[in-house]
């Protein structure tokens, strides 16, 4: 017997980004919670349905979420560049690296000359998981508190550079290439990693 979860009709605080081309967020939001159904089976598969390709993107993130937002979190943290602020200095060089190549400021150049219909997905993708945490007070984000539509183009960008921690790659071997990359920009290689954070287990 399928286990039938319905994403809300009517929902009553802002959770999505910031409408655009003049779409007021309160239609944005109204249209997108009315367009998508959510069933799960009898193995919690998720099964979504949606009237626009928006929709089904809002109800996959929403549903992925649920699942496991901890490790959606994890995921965009290290895709983001910002595992460093969390674990310290084992995971400094990718992040080092990641701001080398401005991988924020291209990626939110990249969203913002995206074509509509790809910005609509993109601010699907943010807006389901900016809603689970809406709807879910009890989870606590341990860095990102709020998805952005432009974070997609940051992961796909920033998570070769991810990977360099686990190959060895120190800060320092980081640093010392990042005058070649940047032609002498200071501000990545003068960066530094935070101390480590507690409670950055999964949950059980």
């Amino acid at each position: 017997m399928l286990r039938r979860a319905i994403i809300v009709l009517a929902i009553a605080v802002t959770v999505l980004p910031t409408a655009q081309a003049g779409e007021s967020s309160a239609a944005r939001r109204g249209g997108l919670a009315r367009s998508v159904t959510i069933y799960r089976d009898t193995y919690g598969v998720p099964h979504i349905y949606g009237s626009t390709d928006a929709g089904v993107v809002f109800g996959l993130m929403y549903a992925q979420a649920e699942d496991n937002f901890w490790q959606l979190e994890e995921d965009y943290i290290h895709g983001l560049g910002r595992a460093a602020e969390l674990y310290g200095e084992k995971d400094l060089a990718p992040q080092l690296l990641y701001r080398a190549f401005e991988v924020d400021r291209k990626a939110k150049e990249e969203y913002r000359q995206a074509p509509p219909a790809l910005r609509a997905l993109c601010d699907a993708f943010a807006a389901g998981v900016n809603y689970y945490l809406e709807t879910h007070p009890e989870v606590k984000p341990r860095l990102l508190a709020r998805f952005e539509p432009w974070f997609i183009f940051a992961f796909e960008r920033g998570v070769p550079w991810s990977a360099l921690a686990a190959a060895g790659v120190k800060p320092d071997e980081a640093r010392a290439a990042i005058p070649e990359i940047t032609g002498g920009r200071p501000e990545a290689r003068d960066w530094k990693a935070g101390p480590p954070l507690d409670g950055l287990q999964p949950p059980a």
